[in-house]
C-alpha cells in the first residue's frame, strides 16, 4: 500500500470516542489492596475499607502473584462488621478491561451490581466501580453519545429539505436574532445550526416523522427528563453523573 493510500484511510475513518473500563477504572499497581497474609484479618480489611470509603478491597501480594479474593461491603457504602465479607473472585466478577465503560455500565444495571474487576489475558489487572463513573472521562463518553444522537437527528432533518423559514419557526425570538446575525456572516449558515435538542424533537413531533425513526406514536417520541438532566451532568465538571438521587439506572 501506498504513502498516499495510507494516509488516505487516516482521513477516512470515522470520528469516535473510545472510554474503556481501563480508562475509567484503576490499575492493580494503584489500587489499595490487602496482602494475604493479613486477609485473614476481617477488622484489619475493615478498617482499611472504613477509612478510604473504598466498598471493594482486594486481597493482591503484587506480581506475580494473581488476584484471586477481595473483601467487599454486602451493602454498598456500610462499613460494620457483619456488612463486610471475603469472597473468591468469579469468572463473573471479571469484565475484559478493553470493555467500553458504557458497556461496562449497562452490565453494573443488567447484573444488579457497583463494580467490576478488569481482566487481560486471564489475569485480574485492575477493578471499575461506581465510583469511578463520575470521572471525567466517563462524562466525556456520555457527551459523545449526545453529541452523535444531536448530530443524527440535525442530519435526518436535514434532508427534509424544508426552507429557512420553515424552520425558524421553531427557535424563539433569540434563536432566530442569533440565526440572522450568523446568516449575515455567512450565508450557507443553516437554522439547524442554531438547534438545541428539544428543537430537533419538536421538529420531528410535528412533522410526524417519528415513525421513520421507529416510534409509533408522538407521545413515545418525547425528549425525556432524564436526558436533559443527563446532559446538564456530563457538561458540568462539578455535577457528578452518578449520586444517591440519580443511580446508575437513571444514567
Amino acid at each position: 500500500m501506498s504513502l498516499l493510500e495510507v494516509s488516505d484511510l487516516m482521513f477516512v475513518q470515522p470520528a469516535q470516542v473510545l472510554v474503556t473500563a481501563a480508562t475509567v477504572g484503576v490499575h492493580r499497581s494503584r489500587w489499595c489492596c490487602i496482602c494475604s497474609d493479613h486477609s485473614t484479618d476481617k477488622q484489619r480489611a475493615l478498617d482499611k475499607m472504613k477509612q478510604n470509603r473504598f466498598d471493594v478491597l482486594p486481597v493482591d501480594d503484587g506480581p506475580p502473584n494473581p488476584v484471586r479474593e477481595f473483601f467487599a461491603t454486602r451493602s454498598w457504602g456500610r462499613w460494620d462488621n457483619d456488612g463486610v465479607s471475603r469472597f473468591p473472585i468469579l469468572r463473573s466478577d471479571i469484565l475484559p478491561c478493553s470493555t467500553p465503560v458504557l458497556e461496562v455500565l449497562r452490565e453494573m444495571v443488567r447484573q444488579k451490581r457497583n463494580f467490576y474487576f478488569l481482566g487481560l489475558h486471564d489475569e485480574v489487572v485492575g477493578l471499575i466501580s461506581m465510583v469511578h463513573l463520575n470521572s471525567r472521562e466517563a462524562k466525556i463518553a456520555v457527551n459523545a453519545l449526545l453529541v452523535t444522537l444531536e448530530d443524527l437527528l440535525s442530519e435526518f432533518l436535514q434532508r427534509q429539505c424544508w426552507g429557512d423559514e420553515e424552520l425558524l419557526r421553531f427557535l424563539g425570538e433569540r434563536g432566530k436574532k442569533q440565526f440572522e446575525a450568523e446568516k449575515m456572516a455567512n450565508p450557507d449558515h443553516n437554522p439547524l445550526q442554531n438547534f438545541y435538542l428539544g428543537n430537533l424533537f419538536a421538529v420531528v413531533r410535528e412533522k410526524r416523522l417519528y415513525r421513520r425513526l421507529g416510534y409509533e406514536t408522538d407521545e413515545l417520541f418525547q425528549i425525556p427528563n432524564e436526558l436533559v438532566t443527563l446532559r446538564n451532568r456530563a457538561m458540568h465538571a462539578v455535577r457528578s453523573l452518578v449520586t444517591v438521587g440519580h443511580t446508575a439506572e437513571h444514567l
